[in-house]
């Protein structure tokens, strides 16, 4: 759907469609401006909706004849797309998919890049079946895991001194999505942090060339004590 390296697409297709399907009270508007606003929520409603199967039924198209969907779902039956999943992936362009057919079922996870109005082109897909089975639909050009954005900081910090001397050797690094909805920017996430010698929340600026390498230019880590490091002071991470 769109190129860029946060999730506002998602969030505002989101918004649109929770707008959609409510009710809009307003302070002194009359029975017929209520009822109009309704309507006109509603209407849409209906186009996000619309708009999101067209989505879908591209997304379907570029990828049912793959020999892995062909083999491990068959004819598709059930193709949707997955707001909640979609919304707290890495990268804007990934959307997650429920996915089944006469042969089988599952998740699928595809970068969807919008070629005109009417094609939606998928370069990689990874495909989770019911059973835990996960395949590449494209195994020369792997789709990056689900938490690339997690292995990629933790790669950019765990040789970091601060995080030597506080947490130790990394045994869990996870991001928090909903602590990430607080944040006053897109490119700055947190992260629970734990080690051999300790554990904290890490706040992360993450920077990223292409799917598998992070740069971290700014961090700060606080300590379960309370205490609180900045990683590069000169460069201090608000």
């Amino acid at each position: 759907m769109s190129h860029s390296e946060d999730n506002s697409t998602k969030i505002l297709i989101i918004i649109l469609a929770v707008l959609g399907g409510g009710m809009f009270v307003c302070c002194g508007v009359g029975v017929g401006a209520f009822f109009w606003m309704r309507s006109a929520f509603e209407d849409l409603s209906d186009f996000v909706d619309d708009g999101m199967a067209d989505f879908d039924q591209q997304v379907q198209t570029d990828i049912e004849d793959n020999p892995v969907i062909v083999e491990h779902i068959g004819r598709i039956t059930h193709f949707e797309s997955d707001f909640d999943l979609s919304i707290e992936e890495d990268y804007d362009e990934v959307w997650v998919f429920d996915v089944s057919g006469d042969r089988g079922s599952g998740t699928l996870r595809a970068e969807c890049i919008t070629v005109d109005e009417w094609t939606e082109s998928v370069p990689r897909a990874e495909l989770t079946l019911d059973n835990g089975e996960v395949f590449q639909l494209f195994p020369d050009n792997p789709l990056p895991a689900e938490n690339q954005r997690d292995i990629g900081v933790r790669a950019a910090l765990e040789d970091h001194p601060v995080i030597l001397e506080h947490i130790g050797e990394i045994t869990r690094l996870e991001s928090d999505y909903d602590l990430w909805l607080e944040e006053p920017g897109y490119d700055v996430w947190p992260f629970h942090v734990e080690g051999e010698k300790g554990s904290g929340l890490l706040r992360a600026e993450c920077v990223t060339e292409d799917h598998f390498i992070y740069e971290v230019p700014s961090a700060v880590l606080k300590l379960e004590s309370g205490e609180t490091i900045q990683l590069f002071p000169d460069n201090p991470l608000e």
